[in-house]
């Protein structure tokens, strides 16, 4: 398909949360039913920060490096850690065809890195998570 093809076919929306929204709905109703699936899809806009620093109390810095949103994410129904729903899955949407330019790029890599950083794999585990 020619890129002018995929345009007219595929117009940018109006807005990402429409994307987002029929997404997690599609995942949603794909896994509802399935018996052996545990994990349940979010469209909650989970945040995950990055690396610690240490700041003078009350200085109004942030104690973290950078903080990255995701759309949504697959989340376990058991929490984890202080209640914390540990995510198997995240998601990020865009209103339109995804073209592969810096800042797409820059967003993803920093939701990646804030989440591996965030929640870990187990110590010991034979089986890398992600």
């Amino acid at each position: 398909m020619s890129p002018a093809s995929a345009r007219r076919a595929f117009p940018k929306v109006e807005d990402e949360q429409i994307v987002n929204g029929y997404l997690i709905a599609l995942l949603a109703s794909i896994c509802m039913y399935h018996p052996d699936v545990s994990l349940h899809w979010s469209p909650v806009r989970k945040s995950f920060r990055f690396g610690k620093r240490d700041v003078e109390p009350n200085s109004g810095d942030r104690p973290y490096l950078f903080e990255a949103r995701t759309d949504g994410h697959l989340a376990s129904r058991n929490p984890g850690p202080n209640d914390a729903k540990p995510s198997a899955v995240i998601v990020e949407v865009k209103p339109t065809n995804r073209r592969y330019n810096n800042r797409v790029i820059y967003q993803a890599t920093s939701q990646m890195v804030s989440w591996i950083y965030q929640e870990p794999d187990a110590p010991g585990a034979k089986k890398q998570y992600r």
